[in-house]
C-alpha cells in the first residue's frame, strides 16, 4: 500500500505515534523504515512498526559485537600460534 506524502506527514505529526523520552516512533501506516526525529538536529530513528525494523535493530547490535569478537579472536590466535616465543615488550617513542 503506497501512502501519499501528505498521509505520511500526517502520521509523523501525530503525537500518539511517538513514545518515550528517546523519541521512539511506531506507525503501521507509515511505510518508511527510517524517519526523521521530531527535532531534526537529533538525526533519524527507526519506525518500530515497520516489518524490517527487527532485522535492522538486530543488525545494528550484532555487527559491532561481531567485529569486536573477531578482533579479539584474531589477537588470541596470533598469540597461540607462537607457543614457544615470548612477546617482546615494545617501547613507545615519540618524536617531536
Amino acid at each position: 500500500m503506497m501512502e501519499t506524502p501528505d498521509a505520511i506527514n500526517e502520521q509523523w505529526n501525530r503525537p500518539d505515534n511517538w513514545r518515550g523520552r528517546l523519541g521512539n516512533y511506531s506507525s503501521t501506516r507509515d511505510t518508511r523504515l527510517w524517519v526523521p526525529k521530531r527535532n531534526p538536529r537529533l538525526g533519524w530513528t527507526i519506525n518500530f512498526a515497520h516489518p524490517a525494523s527487527r532485522w535492522t535493530c538486530l543488525g545494528l547490535f550484532t555487527v559491532p559485537i561481531a567485529f569486536v569478537l573477531l578482533i579479539v579472536l584474531v589477537q588470541d590466535c596470533q598469540v597461540t600460534l607462537r607457543p614457544g616465543l615470548k612477546p617482546r615488550p615494545t617501547k613507545l617513542q615519540f618524536r617531536f
